[in-house]
């Protein structure tokens, strides 16, 4: 079970090295919130205007409405290649297409999107279908100037696009004036049946489902067949195997078929960005086994420094070995990439809380709630830090504007531990073990060690390991097990973990 917060559904968030596929669950370890749902970016408050960077670009869905239907996988596939280019550019800072798609189909002044994405330029197109291809208007605006300062029109047939590209990424270069040394390097060629096949493995893997994910982990092995050497189908393909196996496809095989092609890729080109990003979400989540992520994650961010995933991978490596002070610059410049990706700015805030800066992750919980009030768990995440702060009576006020059902649940017990109402705390508890226990073990620890029920804390604990439960991610700085850390089941439990007793080491 994930930690932070929880609700019913997984938040699938793509695996930026912009070259791979979807990845379910990222690398966090907690349910968002029902449906998905993340910011509500029209009804933001406004406190301020923020561009980001002189550098910094967001890449926008583009506009579909003139292509006919079956076309759309040219255009949603070119844009997701785009914004994967301009990471690789070490000059500018780019946002994730976990923000952008909240402005799809949306008609929203461009300086308005480039606030809520803290952005101050925005590259946007708009396709038609042609006699003989697509007609592709291309738009660059700088927001700080409030104008667009380049806009272009072609005209082209399936076969130019991949060229076609490289000229739109040089436009973009040359109106932002990057040096050549900081420019987004050219698409490396490709067969165009293979790279037709890529394409339309991106767009069916954009709807985030089990059967989505099926479709384009079968156009990334018709792109291999095409061309056996295509790295970005290769990992597309191991990265749709993992958010497959992740969603409850039954085959057991599916997690070795996707270590077999990163390995692969690995043997051939060391260097992989992709492939090393990709070992290091496997080292995290399925192995366990924290040094290897977080030094496949640090390989990986020199190679690909403006990529927010490959933080966001070294950032929550850190954070299980109780490395705050290095995760939380990773992790805010990863948010500053996705700003509208509430579950990253939540977790940022979980950091805060770890490593004792309160007004940190309030600050950051208030910034979530600014965007989506009802997003789940975030009271509950209050309520812990009031009740660390010895404010039990507003916890409680926090607590009762939960409003997913489980962290209201408890938060409320916490909060009436913290009031010393303990029989009726007593009672909510029970209903979460006899309820929740098959999935919250970690929660139902925290709760007994803040009681003092250091004994059944810890068969608890050794529950959630056994069940690899997500929130065993995070024991090193949680406040509310702080009690157990003198008894010598707790360096049991460490080493168990492969976890640090020496923090910031």
């Amino acid at each position: 079970m994930a930690p932070y917060p929880r609700g019913k559904t997984k938040w699938l968030a793509p695996l930026a090295v912009g070259l791979l596929a979807v990845l379910a669950l990222l690398a966090l370890n907690f349910y968002p919130a029902p449906g998905g749902q993340q910011a509500k970016p029209l009804n933001a408050s406004r406190d301020g205007v923020y561009f980001g960077p002189r550098t910094s670009i967001a890449v926008l869905p583009p506009d579909t409405a003139g292509l006919t239907a079956g076309q759309e996988f040219w255009a949603s596939g070119v844009s997701s290649e785009l914004n994967r280019l301009l990471t690789l550019a070490p000059g500018l800072q780019v946002t994730s297409r976990n923000s952008t798609r909240f402005f799809e189909g949306q008609e929203v002044a461009p300086r308005i999107i480039a606030e809520r994405l803290q952005v101050t330029w925005l590259l946007s197109t708009v396709w038609e279908s042609g006699e003989e291809g697509f007609l592709l208007s291309a738009k660059l605006f700088n927001a700080r100037r409030n104008k667009e300062v380049w806009t272009a029109v072609y005209e082209a047939g399936y076969g130019q696009l991949f060229a076609l590209q490289d000229e739109v990424l040089q436009a973009v270069a040359d109106s932002i004036r990057l040096s050549s040394s900081k420019a987004p390097p050219a698409a490396i060629p490709v067969d165009p049946q293979a790279w037709s096949a890529y394409l339309q493995g991106l767009y069916a893997q954009d709807a985030q489902t089990l059967e989505g994910y099926r479709q384009a982990a079968r156009h990334f092995k018709t792109a291999l067949e095409f061309d056996p050497d295509y790295e970005l189908a290769r990992l597309s393909l191991a990265s749709a195997r993992l958010a497959m196996g992740a969603m409850g496809d039954p085959d057991p095989a599916l997690p070795d078929m996707a270590r077999d092609a990163i390995g692969s890729v690995l043997q051939a080109n060391p260097r992989s960005a992709g492939a090393l990003g990709l070992s290091s979400y496997i080292s995290r989540n399925l192995d366990w086994a924290w040094v290897p992520a977080l030094d496949a994650a640090k390989s990986a961010i020199g190679l690909a420094p403006g990529d927010a995933f490959l933080k966001t991978q070294a950032g929550l490596s850190m954070f299980t070995l109780g490395q705050f002070s290095r995760a939380i610059p990773l992790m805010e410049t990863a948010v500053a990439q996705d700003p509208l990706n509430l579950s990253g700015r939540l977790r940022l805030g979980l950091l805060h809380e770890f490593s004792a800066d309160y007004d940190g992750a309030l600050s950051n919980y208030r910034k979530i709630l600014s965007l989506n009030p009802d997003y789940p768990g975030v009271r509950a995440l209050r309520a812990r830090v009031k009740i660390i702060q010895g404010k039990p009576d507003a916890a409680l006020k926090e607590s009762e504007q939960e409003t997913d059902p489980f962290w209201a649940l408890y938060s409320k017990i916490l909060v009436l531990t913290a009031l010393e109402q303990h029989e009726e705390a007593s009672v909510l508890l029970e209903k979460m073990q006899e309820e929740h226990g098959h999935h919250a073990a970690y929660q139902v620890a925290e709760i007994l060690a803040f009681r003092g029920d250091f004994d059944e804390s810890f068969d608890w604990l050794d529950r959630a390991l056994q069940q690899r439960d997500g929130g065993m991610k995070e024991l090193i700085g949680n406040n509310f097990l702080e009690t157990l850390h003198r008894d010598p089941r707790w360096h049991e439990l460490m080493r168990r973990m492969g976890l640090p007793l020496d923090l910031e080491s």
